[in-house]
């Protein structure tokens, strides 16, 4: 996505460019088809151009993430994912009293075979 205004301006212009493009191929072989087909190009052409202009405004990219990051990052994610839903299932049946889920939805005569 676009961060400033002239990155914005060209992600339109490429987009819309590309619609014109893809219009003109498929109506390549009539007189007008061929006409929307080359505005089309140059629309790319004039976005691709603008966007490496522009690139030298971005300013530093971030480097590679470290394995420690990554490792830190997916290890909590996965901890707190496991502990989710073991905890919302204890709070659920201290909350009832102890009363599962199933028991509720269909009630006592069919919770046991009967």
């Amino acid at each position: 996505m676009a961060a400033n205004k002239q990155q914005g301006s060209y992600l339109s212009l490429f987009w819309t460019a590309c619609t014109v493009f893809c219009a003109g191929i498929a109506y390549f072989a009539e007189g007008f088809g061929k006409l929307v087909f080359l505005l089309g190009l140059a629309g790319v052409v004039i976005s691709l151009v603008g966007f490496v202009k522009i690139k030298s405004l971005e300013g530093k990219t971030a480097g590679p993430a470290t394995i420690a990051s990554l490792k830190a990052c997916v290890g909590g994610h996965r901890r707190e994912l496991g502990r989710g839903p073991r905890s919302i299932a204890r709070r659920l049946r201290k909350e009832r009293g102890g009363e599962s889920a199933i028991y509720r939805f269909y009630g006592s005569e069919n919770h046991h075979g009967a």
